[in-house]
């Protein structure tokens, strides 16, 4: 008995198609970007092949040229034909007859190409066909027999080097449940092919444990990336440095995690190179500038934009200077810094005093809103470097219809529109009255001839409000800050705190920029 079974097979049509079954002239032909090669071939009289195979498998078509005895150049299609799929060179028959009628010598054949640097396979499939006999050999029966497993060798070859680890584990404790933990990084790096390379690391962990602040140099722990890099372009996406030289108005470093496309090129009597980017960005930048404190050496307190304390500064986003100096991070160095509780705090190797004059340059995240980032820079060259043209674009926006950890009201969402870009207006009331068991108490005092209310700090069961407090900068506000929750009333304008809520603001950043 025979038993038939189907087996798929994916062969290279799209390649065979691609690379010349019909070619043109004009798609093809001296295609400069592609390597050339050449390969000589010697022939005998005894040799009665006609047809000579070439090391290098998909041949540009009408790239190629041959020459008879490094003198003679050979008329395509007339003594010989070169099949570009195969890469076989076919000797006309009678050519070859003429060629020995007249003595018995070898000659020799240099072969000019152009050829596509691909390393494919003829067919890939899941499963071999495999003929199987019985015990006395009088029956066969055909099976479909599964491959080995399908690997990245099987499409790029052995030129990639991989690492990685996968972790499995539990964890338990006397406050918690039982919970299972899994993990896989693995990392790539090598050629695709002869002028492309590829640099990889990719991870399904996503912990959001940031490094410490103590050394000079950090490890990220969740950068994930593919980046792809030839001679004169570069493509990443994933996690990436953003850094655009450009003039003081439209200068950029930031981490960004989208795509990025870089590429040099050259033209005529100018050269140059472009970069664009479309990425969410990880954090807002902002800078402080405050004085040092005699004798002390830290810590100082970051914060955001807006004074607000409870922010998380991106690891190793901040450049410090100290009397316009910048400062080196380590325990070994200048100064450390807690990017949790973004704090900032020297070393004995810089001394602060009074006369310090302290700016940090950082990037943080307040988890409001989602941010997206489009930049672009091209810098040309021209008349042998004697002129210089760069042009930037920078648009940095929040997403007003997508907040992280907000939750807006409609009267929220229409007291924001109404506020436009004024924080001012932008306030809900700090207050909520409950029933019994507050923290706060109303209290009033009278000042010359004006009565001020103030919520005093006093909790239990004849404390009737609660109050959340806003940092809105020093001088600005008439409460101070005494301990964890607890706020002292000053006076006006005596304190930095107020009992207001403030809703976050969507903002839009946008910046043009030409130089010459």
């Amino acid at each position: 008995m025979s038993r038939l079974f189907f087996i798929t097979s994916i062969s290279l049509v799209a390649a065979s198609i691609f690379l010349c079954a019909h070619p043109s002239r004009a798609q093809t032909a001296s295609d400069a970007t592609l390597p050339a090669a050449s390969t000589i071939i010697t022939i005998t009289p005894a040799n009665k092949d006609s047809v000579f195979q070439l090391p290098h498998r998909f041949i540009s078509a009408f790239s190629d040229s041959v020459v008879l005895d490094s003198s003679q150049t050979l008329r395509r299609g007339v003594e010989y034909v070169l099949e570009y799929t195969q890469a076989r060179v076919v000797l006309d028959s009678v050519f070859k007859a003429e060629l020995f009628g007249s003595g018995e010598r070898q000659h020799t054949l240099e072969v000019f190409y152009r050829y596509f640097p691909f390393q494919f396979q003829d067919s890939y499939f899941r499963r071999k066909l495999v003929v199987l006999k019985d015990s006395v050999g009088r029956d066969t029966l055909r099976v479909a027999k599964p491959r080995s497993s399908f690997g990245l060798d099987d499409i790029f070859g052995q030129n990639l080097q991989k690492s990685g680890s996968i972790v499995r584990g539990f964890t338990f404790g006397s406050n918690r449940d039982l919970s299972l933990n899994s993990g896989l990084r693995l990392q790539l790096s090598g050629k695709l092919t002869n002028d492309i390379d590829v640099v990889a690391a990719l991870t399904d962990e996503n912990t959001p444990i940031q490094p410490e602040g103590t050394t000079q140099t950090l490890q990220e722990f969740d950068k994930v990336f593919v980046e792809l890099r030839s001679t004169d372009a570069a493509a990443t996406l994933g996690d990436f440095n953003l850094d655009f030289a450009g003039t003081e108005f439209a200068r950029l470093n930031r981490k960004l995690q989208g795509a990025k496309a870089t590429a040099d090129y050259r033209f005529g009597f100018s050269h140059g190179s472009a970069t664009a980017s479309a990425a969410t960005t990880r954090g807002k930048f902002n800078t402080n500038q405050f004085p040092g404190l005699e004798g002390v050496q830290g810590p100082y307190r970051l914060t955001g934009r807006n004074n607000e304390r409870q922010i998380i500064v991106i690891a190793g986003t901040e450049r410090v200077y100290v009397n316009g100096e910048l400062q080196t991070r380590g325990e070994t160095n200048d100064y450390t810094i807690d990017y949790s509780n973004g704090e900032l705090t020297f070393t004995t190797r810089r001394l602060i005093t009074a006369a310090s004059r302290i700016t940090v340059d950082f990037e943080y995240t307040d988890r409001q809103f989602s941010r997206t980032l489009l930049a672009g820079q091209n810098a040309s060259e021209f008349w042998d470097d004697k002129a210089k043209f760069t042009f930037s674009f920078m648009r940095e926006a929040d997403d007003p219809n997508a907040p992280i950890d907000v939750s807006l009201t409609d009267s929220a969402r229409a007291l924001l529109q109404a506020a436009g870009d004024d924080r001012a207006k932008a306030i809900l009331s700090g207050v909520t009255q409950v029933d019994s068991n507050g923290f706060y108490v109303l209290d009033s005092t009278t000042i010359g001839t004006t009565t001020y209310r103030f919520y005093r700090y006093a909790p239990g069961r004849a404390a009737r409000y609660v109050v959340t407090f806003s940092s809105v900068g020093f001088g600005q506000g008439d409460y101070v800050r005494k301990s964890i929750g607890v706020f002292e009333w000053k006076g006006p304008g005596q304190g930095d705190y107020l009992p207001v809520k403030f809703l976050p603001l969507p903002q839009l950043s946008q910046i043009m920029d030409l130089a010459v």
